[in-house]
């Protein structure tokens, strides 16, 4: 008896289940196309959905020249002819059994399948992960705090969910954030396993991602500088904050390594030094950057950092490195301010006024500097002496042999045995490494000579280039070596119009078999 096979009708797939779920993986923009969502198996419950749009035929899947007639049942009805595709519309479970007969009489075996149809779309809800505040019917948000999705569908269940942002579509998968501040408008909605589209629904905030600014007041006697502040013990400290979008929650401040405290009115400040930490919190959570003020009386000279950037190499106190090493030169003080910053390049013998806070050097060559700074209070600090060596000049290298090799030009000849190996030489910092390569691409290091009697190939090229400490690497250069090991084969000829022009071998190799 024939095979029967209970197909289902939709067009034209337009994605294989690979490519879906190839794009689940996205977090792109995305255009949703449901087409395919017409059927749906759920494996764990055993059951088949499908939306009141997909039809169904009954199809012969062999040779239909034996079928007389199709019968089918649905619903529990009873068997008749079948008449054509079928569609059911009506939302719930139903039956579909059918049978096939030949003209003798020979029915096949009655072919059962049970279809839930699913008309109702899922229902979609959100779930903030992060601060959240509400002033009035104004939803506030932290731009770390994530939005999750979550939908709920009791039939084929729930396939995907997606949200609209100014006018692009994306698939949800498993939280958003919102990094753009200010007020934000986003749709979401979901879709079933069959295809049932949620109507979208509107959900609005304004995502607050900037901490408060606070300032720091003095009140009472008290001189500032650009660099800190002196007070009397009369003096107290008031601290105030402003934010634009979801307001200050509090102000914390925090005195030397004391507790951090909550600001609720003016600080009194007692002894010779105190460090003032304070910063704002706002009501989502965001926290200004602390804010540090030194309270002080000068009793110390300026201080003097200065911090090297790019690679060096020390050697004898001097300090080697390429053109465009740079140093920042970060000159402070913790009392009264400082006065003069003063750099000499000899030396220390004659001082300029230091324009710029760093220095650079790129001619090569051995260059000099130390700093010096005064403070309004006359305390003196002055650096350590500065030498540096600019190399830009790569190592000399150069090829050598344990047997002598013969220049033929373009190449060299070799004996074996022999080995070939390099020396370089570098007048700066020093040569770091010997590199070569048999194909000008693929770079090792040298470390012992080659040994040209293990060549598979008696006919070589060699690559091979230096690099100093620092980096400065010299030109490639290429040997090509030639491997002789045996010489030249040479015959005795007779010069003869008359006779070939063949080794008198040959001719005696003829002779002898005749």
């Amino acid at each position: 008896m024939q095979k029967l096979i209970f197909l289902l009708i939709l067009g034209s797939l337009l994605s294989t289940p690979m490519a879906r779920a190839e794009e689940k993986k996205e977090v792109k923009e995305v255009a949703p196309d449901f087409s395919w969502k017409g059927l749906f198996y759920d494996k764990e419950r055993d059951k088949y959905f499908s939306n009141d749009k997909s039809i169904f035929s009954i199809r012969p899947i062999s040779k239909t020249e034996y079928l007389d007639r199709i019968e089918v049942s649905i619903d529990g009805g009873e068997f008749s002819n079948y008449k054509g595709v079928l569609k059911f519309e009506k939302e719930g479970p139903h039956q579909v059994r059918f049978r096939a007969v030949d003209p003798v009489l020979n029915w096949s075996p009655v072919q059962t399948f049970r279809i839930f149809v699913d008309k109702t779309s899922p229902k979609s809800q959100v779930v903030w992960k992060g601060p959240t505040f509400y002033e009035g019917d104004k939803l506030f948000i932290n731009a770390q705090t994530s939005l999750n999705m979550v939908a709920q569908d009791n039939l084929s269940g729930v396939a995907e969910i997606f949200w609209v942002s100014n006018g692009k579509t994306i698939r949800y998968q498993e939280k958003n954030n919102f990094l753009s501040l200010g007020a934000q408008t986003i749709q979401i909605y979901s879709i079933d396993n069959v295809g049932n589209k949620e109507e979208p629904h509107s959900l609005s905030f304004i995502v607050d991602g900037t901490g408060p600014t606070s300032t720091m007041t003095i009140q009472g006697t008290h001189f500032k500088n650009q660099e800190d502040s002196y007070i009397t013990t009369d003096s107290k400290i008031t601290l105030s904050s402003k934010d634009d979008l979801s307001g200050t929650e509090r102000i914390e401040f925090q005195l030397d390594e004391g507790p951090i405290t909550t600001y609720t009115r003016p600080i009194v400040i007692s002894g010779t030094k105190t460090q003032l930490r304070f910063r704002a919190v706002d009501k989502v959570g965001n926290k200004e950057n602390w804010k540090s003020v030194p309270l002080t009386q000068d009793v110390t000279a300026p201080r003097i950092r200065i911090t090297q950037k790019g690679e060096s190499f020390t050697i004898g106190g001097k300090i080697y490195a390429r053109p465009g090493l740079l140093f920042s030169l970060n000159v402070t003080d913790q009392g009264s301010g400082i006065k003069e910053k003063m750099i000499s390049m000899d030396g220390g013998k004659n001082y300029k006024k230091l324009a710029e806070d760093s220095i650079q050097f790129d001619k090569a060559g051995e260059h000099h500097f130390h700093l010096k700074a005064v403070d309004h209070m006359g305390n003196t600090e002055e650096s350590n002496p500065y030498t540096i060596v600019i190399d830009n000049t790569a190592p000399v290298v150069a090829h050598k042999s344990t047997e002598l090799i013969h220049n033929k030009g373009d190449y060299y000849l070799s004996s074996v045995p022999n080995r070939i190996f390099f020396e370089a030489d570098d007048d700066g910092v020093g040569t770091d490494r010997i590199e070569i390569s048999y194909n000008n691409k693929d770079f090792e290091n040298f470390n012992s000579p080659i040994d040209v009697s293990k060549w598979k190939n008696s006919e070589r090229d060699i690559y091979y280039r230096a690099v100093d400490r620092l980096g400065n690497t010299s030109e490639t250069e290429k040997i090509r070596i030639k491997v002789i090991t045996r010489g030249p084969k040479v015959e005795l000829f007779v010069e003869s119009e008359k006779l070939p022009n063949v080794p008198l071998s040959k001719i005696k190799e003829e002779y002898e078999k005749k």
